[in-house]
């Protein structure tokens, strides 16, 4: 066995004999919400994120981009797995930002064994054959790490298969101070603006429909207001009326003039 197939078992064994309540995890992740970051090793999701097994999907490619299979990844999430936030979380000093697309299908054409990056850039170093199979891959290479991001946002945001009210949060980890800077403008493309809106309104309406609402209603009101003090006034006239009536046969029996006014 490698030194490193080793270690990476010693380390399972080890993990394995203190699993112990892990085991009880559901498929569901607990926190419900799910990353897309970049496989680079150095970044730690579980630590950036304050993350535990069981906590949220990771999902990790090469830049962390929004290729088909990551969107497909993050659907399956939602869809099944119920989770209702998204983070796409890029960072500094990438490697997806040191080649561009043909840099990658020349090198591959060469060899298919590992390049080396020096002061002329990347080379092969290795023997030949390549293939020129990397000819029909969208690398997804890119320049700028936070434009990279919203360009990601933007393709998941559109997509025919994400749900309008997923908000998508996008930063970019900086790989020299461990800090997660937010993407000017993914805010914004993400829908997060438009999620708390609705959220405000949960449950019943803003503060502000409310204020419309009961000023809508005000004149209705002062209307019903102003129709019950007129039925009351017409009640007690009725009331008075109808008291009056006896006093007046009462007094015709009696020969004496009912008191009121005078004829």
């Amino acid at each position: 066995m490698s030194r490193i197939l080793t270690e990476v078992l010693a380390a399972n064994a080890a993990y394995a004999k203190s699993f112990g309540a892990k085991a009880n995890l559901q498929i569901q992740p607990a926190r419900r919400f799910a990353v897309l970051t970049c496989m680079d090793a150095r970044i730690d999701p579980a630590k950036l994120a304050g993350l535990a097994e069981g906590d949220a999907h990771v999902i990790r490619n090469a830049g962390g981009r929004a290729s088909d299979d990551a969107i497909r990844s993050l659907v399956i999430s939602h869809k099944l797995l119920g989770t209702l936030e998204w983070f796409v979380i890029h960072h500094t000093d990438c490697g997806m930002g040191m080649f561009t697309d043909d840099t990658m299908r020349a090198l591959l054409a060469g060899s298919l064994e590992a390049a080396a990056f020096g002061r002329d850039g990347w080379r092969n170093t290795g023997k030949g054959p390549g293939s020129t199979e990397g000819d029909f891959i969208d690398w997804l290479t890119f320049k700028d790490a936070a434009e990279a991001v919203l360009t990601d946002i933007r393709r998941i945001r559109s997509h025919p298969l994400v749900p309008a009210g997923i908000p998508i949060y996008g930063y970019v980890y900086d790989v020299r101070s461990g800090r997660l800077e937010e993407v000017r403008g993914a805010k914004a493309l993400g829908g997060v603006a438009r999620r708390s809106g609705r959220a405000a309104t949960k449950g019943g309406r803003s503060s502000a429909g409310r204020a419309a609402a009961a000023k809508r209603s005000a004149p209705a009101a002062t209307e019903k207001t102003g129709a019950a003090k007129r039925a009351a006034a017409s009640g007690k006239k009725a009331g008075a009326a109808k008291k009056a009536k006896p006093a007046a046969a009462s007094a015709k029996k009696s020969g004496a003039k009912p008191r009121g006014k005078a004829a």
